[in-house]
């Protein structure tokens, strides 16, 4: 295998295990790729480097899943369909990738490169935000950047909170809820009438 096919089954593996476990140590690692200590960290330095570029491409797919459904957005599109699908993607994020969301936010290795990472993905001037808030603009016929920012607020932090706080109790997984069709269709459409609220 080239260097670079071994980088990414790392890369992948990591990912895996982080879904599964949340934390994860550098023998798990070692472990599922079938490699020693010294072989994972030669081709990323730490853990905390390899964790890192794992966090930096599941959020990256992401924010490109957002983007490319921006790009397409115009000002005939109906605000309700937008808002819609946005936020049953990232809902959908949340719930497959709960494992990432577990690390992002509980894991006290390298917890302040991760939650960086998201700050600077979702939260910070960026290609990303600016693209964001010109549609929201466009969609919602506002400038007010108060109203901008609220919205755009809530469409990031609602979905991923309900499950932060159960993963804060505890309880391991997704909880059964979370995945229930009709609470997710619930929970979608009370976010949008909270987001529509004037």
């Amino acid at each position: 295998m080239a260097r670079d096919e071994v980088k990414q089954m790392i890369i992948d593996k990591t990912r895996v295990l982080i879904q599964e476990k949340g934390a994860v140590t550098i023998k798990d690692i070692a472990e599922a790729t079938n490699m020693n200590v010294a072989a994972v960290n030669y081709h990323f330095g730490s853990k905390d480097n390899l964790i890192q570029l794992v966090i930096f491409e599941v959020l990256n797919k992401l924010k490109q899943e957002i983007m490319e459904r921006l790009i397409t957005l115009n000002e005939t599109q109906d605000m309700d369909s937008f808002l819609f699908e946005t936020l049953t993607l990232l809902y959908n994020f949340v719930v497959n990738n709960v494992g990432v969301t577990k690390y992002l936010f509980l894991s006290l290795d390298s917890q302040l490169l991760s939650a960086n990472e998201l700050i600077n993905s979702f939260f910070a001037e960026n290609e990303f935000t600016e693209l964001v808030y010109k549609q929201l603009n466009l969609i919602m016929k506002t400038d007010d950047p108060k109203k901008l920012t609220t919205r755009y607020m809530i469409i990031f932090s609602s979905v991923v909170m309900p499950l932060l706080v159960q993963l804060l109790q505890g309880q391991e997984g997704v909880a059964t809820m979370f995945t229930d069709p009709e609470f997710k269709e619930y929970y979608i459409n009370d976010l949008l009438d909270l987001i529509k609220k004037q």
